[in-house]
């Protein structure tokens, strides 16, 4: 009877440590995947599509020093009378400042309207050998005679949320994510989402750590392109007043799209197929003897 007590007691505790062993292995491999799929990553989001308006608050880089040499320039908070550009009298915005382009249209020409107001120089109206730094409000209103590109360095926000008295708004627009690989370099393009009319969207960054960069291009249609790239947190979507959608990675995105993540998950299962193989195997040769 003793002897039989003692082997039981054998018995048990040798299922015990497997099962203990068994409870670490599925525990580890929670713990990565959870780490695979929930670990932070730097991704990048590249938004583009065509707008009526877009906000931009510039940087101190001197690709924002957006020159003009045709035109009309008012400066409301001078003396200085309305003032028609051309070649020999051109106008500078300053950088570091808020920008706010406006595609307007009637019925016989397009027009693009670019304000600003700066508690500092809001740019530089040069005027053959003179300079003279306009402060306070200032805008430019062009007539388009042909298309223009408008590259920029800062933070955009694209659109104007639907609300009473507004009628530029967003017209179209895609969101792309460009996601860093698990352990290696190199990205790979994840999840892409579709913008509806009349949205407003920016790119979040919840340190102040990443520059976004794009550009315009205007054409003599109701509106303009754009195209933003930008490493951040995710998109901040407001729709109808709604800012709820924020816009990141999906999990599955990082399951089925990410090389290195498909290669692991290939050898887990891969793994688990022969463990379940030999336990059949040593199972059949049991019952045979």
């Amino acid at each position: 009877m003793k002897l039989a007590i003692e082997k039981l007691t054998a018995i048990l505790r040798k299922r015990n440590k497997k099962l203990k062993a068994g409870y670490a292995l599925i525990f580890s491999v929670g713990i990565l995947a959870a780490y695979i799929l929930l670990g932070d990553r730097t991704n990048i989001y590249s938004v583009k599509g065509s707008t009526q308006a877009i906000t931009v608050e510039t940087s101190d880089a001197e690709i924002n020093e957006w020159v003009f040499s045709q035109g009309r320039l008012v400066a409301e908070d001078t003396d200085m009378q309305a003032v028609t550009l051309k070649d020999e009298r051109f106008f500078v915005f300053s950088s570091d400042i808020k920008l706010r382009i406006t595609s307007i249209n009637d019925t016989t020409q397009h027009q693009l309207l670019i304000t600003s107001r700066s508690d500092d120089i809001t740019g530089v109206l040069f005027d053959g050998n003179k300079a003279t730094p306009l402060e306070g409000y200032v805008e430019v209103l062009l007539t388009l005679s042909k298309n223009i590109v408008l590259p920029f360095e800062g933070k955009a926000y694209v659109g104007e949320d639907v609300g009473k008295d507004v009628d530029s708004l967003l017209l179209n627009g895609e969101i792309s994510i460009l996601e860093s690989r698990f352990l290696s370099s190199g990205r790979y393009a994840g999840s892409s989402y579709v913008l509806d009319t009349g949205d407003r969207i920016y790119i979040v960054d919840k340190n102040s750590e990443y520059v976004s960069k794009g550009f315009l291009r205007v054409t003599q249609n109701d509106a303009f392109y754009f195209s933003v790239v930008s490493e951040g947190d995710g998109v901040q979507v407001t729709r109808f007043g709604n800012e709820d959608l924020l816009i990141t990675p999906s999990i599955w995105s990082r399951v089925t799209k990410d090389p290195v993540v498909a290669a692991i998950t290939s050898l887990c299962a891969l793994m688990f197929l022969l463990l379940e193989f030999a336990l059949l195997l040593k199972q059949t040769l049991n019952n045979k003897e």
